[in-house]
């Protein structure tokens, strides 16, 4: 019996295709954040770090239960990166994340720890904080008398702070506004220029 050439190629393809050692899948395992909780300010939005898994590839994730439930609470399917939006409640929350594959899936019970806190910073007002300052730096000079009204400081505060920032102002004067004056016209425009 003649086997040709081409014969003989096509017979070992098959041969070395058929009996390639198929990979062996494995479940999702030992998923971990290497930081596994987070605190997060109310009102701000705020990510995990990417989780460490083992399993066979690709490995999606999903979110199987947040104790107690809040909808401002997030895990992105492809990296498994947990989130938490500006509009989450204050509270603490236990995340349990199913991570899938081909082999099938694995629940990692309680494996996240958020809690949304209150702000408790201070917050700068126009009426405690920076009028005093212009009183003393600004409207005894007779430079700007109107740096008593809210209305009209509000109106240029952008400016305000990029002349003090800059020692343009207070003018005709040795002494400038110090780190922390500067600061507070900083975090009054930051806090909404608050009356």
């Amino acid at each position: 019996m003649k086997i040709n050439f081409v014969t003989f190629v096509i017979v070992g393809l098959f041969c070395l295709l058929s009996c390639k050692k198929k990979e062996v899948l494995t479940l999702p395992s030992d998923l971990k954040y290497t930081i596994d909780s987070l605190s997060v300010l109310e009102g701000e939005n705020m990510n995990s770090q990417s989780p460490t898994i083992k399993g066979s590839i690709p490995i999606t994730y999903e979110i199987s239960k947040i104790s107690p439930s809040n909808s401002n609470i997030e895990v992105n399917a492809t990296t498994g990166v947990i989130s938490v939006n500006k509009n989450a409640s204050i509270g603490s929350y236990l995340v349990s994340i199913k991570a899938i594959n081909e082999a099938g899936s694995t629940n990692f019970e309680n494996v996240y720890k958020i809690s949304v806190i209150k702000d408790t910073s201070p917050t700068v007002t126009f009426t405690n904080d920076i009028k005093p300052i212009l009183i003393s730096n600004c409207t005894n000079k007779s430079c700007h008398p109107n740096f008593t009204n809210y209305s009209d400081v509000k109106n240029v505060a952008s400016l305000v702070k990029s002349y003090t920032e800059n020692d343009y102002m207070p003018l005709n004067t040795s002494v400038k506004l110090n780190s922390n004056e500067k600061y507070l016209i900083s975090e009054w425009i930051k806090d909404g220029l608050l009356e």
